[in-house]
């Protein structure tokens, strides 16, 4: 999840050419997104070393690279993040959709707390003074729903995901 420790840490393994295991390798680690524990560290008796990486707040694809000190060469590790959590939903008119008019074109948005648009949220819409269809629904894989909205004296669009407090 965005934002959040991998489960288990990424664990690399120096060797030597005959397959050994080499102890105290010094290795340089870097990431373009997220945050690790340290970015210099040596490898155990057996040639390993764990590496804690807390992932970036974008969702998508993270990559972390590792090298031996002193060399070029390196060896990538590519994570998924996912969205986090439903943490906001807004509205908003379509594009084209004509200001004044009683029947709206809006879209819901659903997004995480670090605004990355949230799939598959569960959401129960109401309209004051009004219709809005659908009045359940579920965001696609942008965190969007496309809904009508039918104005009436007083109209106000409130929404609700299911399982939170947003």
């Amino acid at each position: 999840t965005v934002g959040a420790p991998l489960r288990r840490p990424v664990v690399v393994r120096v060797l030597d050419a005959a397959g050994n295991g080499v102890a105290d390798a010094a290795l340089v680690v870097s990431t373009a997104s997220g945050t690790l524990l340290d970015t210099l560290v040596r490898t155990d008796s057996m040639g390993s070393a764990a590496l804690h990486w807390t992932l970036g707040r974008s969702a998508g694809s993270h990559t972390l690279r590792v090298r031996l000190d002193g060399s070029m060469k390196s060896v990538e590790v590519v994570a998924w993040a996912q969205p986090g959590d439903p943490a906001n939903l807004a509205f908003d008119d379509v594009r084209g959709s004509p200001a004044g008019v009683s029947k709206r074109k809006v879209v819901a948005m659903v997004t995480d707390v670090y605004g990355n648009p949230v799939p598959n949220a569960k959401l129960r819409l109401t309209a004051k003074g009004g219709r809005v269809s659908p009045s359940r629904a579920v965001s696609d894989g942008r965190g969007r729903v496309p809904l009508t909205w039918t104005l009436g004296r007083g109209a106000a669009l409130s929404g609700a995901i299911a399982g939170t407090d947003v």
